[in-house]
């Protein structure tokens, strides 16, 4: 059975810790990512969370999350590499909804384009977050210049809550509230 547990990572240099820095900075593309003392500084904050994701006493993955009134939005979440394809991130989406009833889930994902590089990735992972009852929003973001299509599980996307708690956060990430076309 999935279990989230919230961490603590600042001044935290347990072997868990170091684990969850290492699989951070190798599953994302730095455009994409906070350095590591920038998210520490983050997730110092009451509203953001570390969560360590375990099955049992097995260390699973972890994701960081930004909460507002209506919005537990989803930073980074990653699978340990070993454990993937094997059903975590689905149970994942499934606790996430049991311990957030109330909070619509939103994340965020390249855009479809079929010219780029990882095209096939793009349509993977969207398909797997449509298959777990997220839905694709009208809104996008830019972080550092690349652009990337809100999605959300649950009510609505409220849009001036999530940019007000999408701006605060840094100065890399800016929430553009504009209208896609769905084609």
């Amino acid at each position: 059975m999935i279990q989230l547990k919230t961490l603590h990572a600042r001044g935290n240099q347990s072997p868990l810790i170091e684990r969850i820095k290492q699989l951070y900075l190798d599953s994302f593309p730095p455009a994409e990512l906070l350095s590591w003392s920038d998210l520490l500084v983050m997730l110092d904050q009451d509203h953001v969370d570390l969560i360590g994701i375990f099955d049992g006493l097995d260390f699973v993955g972890f994701l960081t999350a930004m909460r507002s009134s209506h919005h537990f939005y989803i930073n980074y979440l990653v699978i340990d590499p070993s454990k993937r394809s094997k059903g975590y991130g689905s149970r994942v989406f499934k606790a996430l909804g049991h311990s957030f009833p109330d909070y619509s889930i939103v994340l965020e994902v390249e855009p479809q384009d079929k010219a780029a590089a990882n095209a096939q990735q793009r349509q993977r992972r969207l398909a797997f977050y449509l298959a777990n009852d997220f839905q694709v929003s009208k809104y996008q973001s830019i972080m550092n210049g690349y652009p990337l299509d809100i999605l959300y599980r649950g009510k609505q996307v409220y849009v001036d809550e999530l940019e007000q708690l999408l701006n605060q956060q840094s100065d890399q990430l800016d929430f553009i509230p504009v209208q896609q076309n769905k084609d």
